[in-house]
């Protein structure tokens, strides 16, 4: 009974793995496929389809609802060389994403809505000689090391040359004339520089604008150290165009991007601080863009040692600390011009005594030695004697 049971198990087995390399094999659904291409362009796909043919060397994705690649999306895909993925609506991709495409040599990632590149996209793709990545929302980048014998298309990008892009700007002074062009940008913000070819930008005019010092609201966010902290951008719902975050180091973060222990959900509007740790104190910004409109928020995050929790467990506690700026200035004026009074009043009212008494006793001095003599009908006393008696004279 064991052996048949056995005999059972390999055969199963056996299946298993012959079914799955045929499925590996198959051409994906609403997709074409002929001697190593797969075309399944405009097919209204929001991801990338599975189990792909290893023999694959053209893989067209292009004109689809695709958002997201995943972590080793392409794996397995070892002869693939050319890869379209423009026209789409990618907004996140994983670092790990074309990682083992050790052959491709094209890859197509224009009019897409990319908000960042990381240089170690491209790791995994030694032989990659033409990018494309025009028309999305990129405003700054990393040194594209990886990327130096590649042919590069950056335009078409809302470039923003600030101090997020000085690395860029110093890789860029060092690779040879003959490749240089490739990598130029030309800067479509800030204003003063809008217009001007990044290689001929002054390192020292790549600076950023200091953190607003007003918002609509303030918020003091206590945080135990090792846990984890949403801050909310604080709006209450409504299409909103763009959502910009200012950290406590004056970095920026938009919808899509991270950093260590700090990542955005929700198109932006939450801000997830994971594992919290003392450096990750300080002031957060947050910027809600919608047309001409704009709102700020300004949040402040205190990373604490102390484990007692006040709130019935390990949580964050948000507590609205200040009314907003509007309400608060009237406030703040109307204080400032009262104390100020006050203060005007208690110094000088002793002047004033001070100044009045002289004064009068000035006025009764000129008064009485000028006055002229007449007598006073009831009792003839002569006024004019009497009152230079009482001076002395």
């Amino acid at each position: 009974m064991v052996h048949i049971i056995r005999d059972v198990i390999k055969i199963s087995s056996v299946l298993v793995v012959f079914m799955y390399g045929v499925a590996a094999e198959l051409c994906p659904n609403s997709c074409t496929c002929s001697d190593g291409n797969i075309d399944c362009g405009s097919q209204q796909l929001t991801e990338v389809p599975r189990h792909l043919p290893a023999n694959t060397t053209l893989f067209n994705l292009s004109n689809n609802a695709i958002t997201v690649l995943l972590d080793n999306q392409f794996a397995g895909m070892l002869e693939l060389q050319s890869l379209y993925l423009d026209n789409n609506e990618l907004e996140h991709i994983e670092a790990t994403s074309f990682l083992g495409l050790s052959n491709l040599v094209t890859l197509h990632l224009q009019h897409n809505r990319i908000h960042y590149i990381l240089s170690s996209f491209f790791i995994g793709t030694p032989s990659l000689r033409e990018l494309n990545i025009q028309g999305n929302l990129l405003r700054n980048l990393p040194p594209l090391t990886f990327l130096s014998n590649a042919s590069v298309d950056l335009t078409v990008n809302p470039w923003t040359c600030d101090c997020h892009m000085t690395d860029y700007k110093e890789w860029l002074e060092t690779i040879p004339e003959s490749t240089k062009t490739s990598f130029d940008l030309s800067c479509q913000n800030p204003t003063r520089l809008s217009g001007q070819s990044l290689d001929h930008v002054d390192s020292r005019s790549l600076v950023c604008p200091a953190p607003p010092v007003f918002s609509d609201k303030f918020n003091l966010i206590v945080v135990v150290e090792g846990e984890n902290a949403e801050i909310e951008c604080g709006l209450d719902g409504g299409h909103i165009d763009e959502i910009i975050w200012i950290l406590p180091d004056k970095s920026l973060m938009v919808d899509g991007t991270y950093r260590d222990n700090v990542l955005l959900l929700n198109h932006g509007r939450t801000l997830v601080i994971v594992r919290a740790e003392q450096q990750l104190n300080g002031v957060y910004v947050c910027i809600a863009q919608n047309g001409t409109q704009q709102r700020t928020f300004v949040h402040g995050v205190n990373v604490t040692s102390d484990n007692d929790d006040t709130s019935g467990g390990s949580r964050v506690v948000i507590k609205e600390v200040c009314r907003s700026h509007e309400t608060s200035s009237y406030i703040g004026v109307f204080l400032g011009g009262f104390l100020l009074a006050v203060a005007f009043a208690a110094c000088a009212y002793p002047i004033f005594r001070y100044c009045r008494s002289r004064v009068r006793k000035t006025l009764e001095f000129r008064d009485s030695s000028n006055r002229p003599p007449y007598v006073c009908e009831n009792n003839g006393v002569n006024l004019q004697d009497f009152h230079a008696g009482e001076q002395g004279i």
